[in-house]
């Protein structure tokens, strides 16, 4: 089957299942210390992200290295964690806004393996600001 919408992706046909699953967990998550909530994303990271690797949710953007080598990794825009965090921390009351946050953190580019290593440090939940600040900050231009 190709994939050609949101709702024809694994996340997307369980979009509504997936927001009653935050919905019923973010009281739990809202009173935990950071050390819990960081857990709690870390655990929901895996489950949000299983199957949305997938051109559907890719940027468009792919680094000058990757293209002058072939060497095509997949990189989120925002990092999974704090995509996660994000979403518990702004969680909308609608399932429309939910959608839209979702498909917003599910957003790849593609650069090098060895430009995906060197955005890790600015990827951190203290240090990372914004996608464009990590890829200017690791010397990676599209």
């Amino acid at each position: 089957m190709t994939i050609r919408t949101f709702a024809d992706s694994k996340p997307g046909k369980y979009i509504s299942v997936i927001f009653e699953i935050f919905l019923a967990v973010k009281p739990i998550y809202d009173r935990q210390s950071e050390e819990c909530k960081g857990y709690i994303a870390a655990v929901f990271d895996d489950f949000l992200f299983l199957g949305t690797s997938i051109k559907l949710f890719w940027s468009g953007k792919r680094s000058k290295k990757s293209l002058q080598t072939g060497d095509k990794t997949s990189q989120h825009c925002y990092p999974r964690k704090l995509s996660t965090a994000r979403l518990f921390e702004n969680l909308p009351d609608t399932l429309d806004d939910f959608q839209k946050m979702f498909i917003e953190a599910l957003k790849f580019d593609y650069t090098t393996s060895a430009e995906n290593i060197a955005l890790k440090p600015y990827q951190k939940a203290k240090t990372f600001i914004s996608p464009e600040d990590a890829y200017t900050k690791a010397g990676i231009e599209f």
